[in-house]
């Protein structure tokens, strides 16, 4: 019985693993060994004990095979227990998968009939001015402005094909973020020299507000390249929609990060279209993209960028007209 009881402790402490198991068995290990080392320790104990009490040797082996018994539950008991854990945690893993498949699904569906619509409708027009021209159904008068179309609308297929391909790597993981310390100061110089030009070309004033002076020397995190790709989206977004007033940049401390805001005196949101806009292909009939056209893929990649950089990005209206379009920017921590 005792070498028997050694060899169910030895096999429980060889399969089971954690901390709780392999302290049972030690216990086990100490009690049987203490009996053991007390009977041929001490065998006139023993003998005494089997002769005042020939039940003595009886009871002994009873509570070795009540050891080994106790033994062998709790190692198939706790087996059991961690099979039914992993099977449950494989239900969860596999709802999860499910749940994601369903979604992605949903989105290929979305984004092939969004696809359709939007490359259907330049590609018909540009079939039929084409085919105008080719007929001679345009007169002298008009046949520059039909060639100025077919450029447009060109150049609209080509502007969506590369915000596809932006699009497609931002979600795939294929875009590496590269961050970089750079200046706050030296970030918002460089937006304002090369968006200055084309801005004003349009009638627009465009104002940088002034840096907060603890600002001024501080460094921020981010992927240049991104953050540039971000700037441009939001900055041709206010200049699409609007005709008069100003585009405005200002910059401001918010505990371990910047907040940039672009606001503009353009058509403005509606209140109830906000949630979406940043959605992939959102042209609501009400919302900005539907008046001007555009993929309605712009807003959709700088919140993307954002979200590689870790932090948000939201739209306000303005109180009087025109819309405000915020994100946020980590600070370098050793400049914190």
């Amino acid at each position: 019985a005792p070498i028997i009881m050694f060899l169910l402790i030895l096999f429980n402490s060889i399969l089971n693993t954690g901390v709780l198991r392999y302290l049972t068995a030690l216990v086990q290990f100490i009690i049987v060994g203490y009996l053991l080392y007390f009977g041929h320790s001490h065998p006139e104990v023993v003998a005494s004990y089997n002769a005042s009490s020939p039940d003595f040797g009886i009871i002994i082996n009873i509570l070795y095979i009540f050891l080994a018994t106790a033994l062998i539950i709790f190692f198939f008991v706790n087996q059991n227990r961690a099979a039914l854990r992993k099977v449950e945690e494989a239900n969860t893993s596999l709802r999860d998968a499910n749940s994601e498949v369903a979604e992605a699904a949903k989105i290929q569906r979305e984004l092939i009939s969004n696809l359709s619509h939007d490359l259907n409708t330049p590609i018909t027009l540009i079939s039929g001015y084409a085919s105008a021209l080719r007929e001679g159904l345009v007169n002298e008068e008009n046949y520059n402005r039909y060639l100025e179309l077919i450029e447009k609308k060109s150049l609209e297929l080509s502007y969506l094909v590369d915000d596809l391909i932006e699009l497609a790597n931002l979600e795939t993981a294929q875009v590496e973020i590269y961050k970089v310390k750079y200046s706050v100061h030296s970030l918002i110089e460089e937006v304002y020299h090369k968006y200055k030009g084309e801005i004003e070309e349009k009638g627009l004033d465009f104002i940088i507000k002034p840096l907060p002076p603890n600002l001024v020397y501080r460094k921020i995190l981010i992927d240049h390249k991104q953050v540039h790709k971000l700037f441009s989206n939001l900055i041709y977004n206010s200049l699409k929609h609007t005709t008069q007033g100003y585009i405005e940049i200002s910059i401001r401390l918010a505990d371990t990060k910047i907040e940039v805001e672009i606001a503009d005196t353009g058509t403005g949101i509606k209140d109830e279209q906000i949630p979406f806009i940043f959605d992939r292909f959102y042209k609501g009939s009400i919302s900005r993209n539907s008046e001007k056209g555009g993929s309605g893929l712009g807003l959709h990649i700088s919140k993307k960028i954002v979200q590689l950089h870790g932090e948000k990005i939201w739209a306000e209206n303005k109180k009087r007209q025109g819309a405000n379009f915020l994100f946020t920017l980590p600070l370098l921590e050793e400049d914190i």
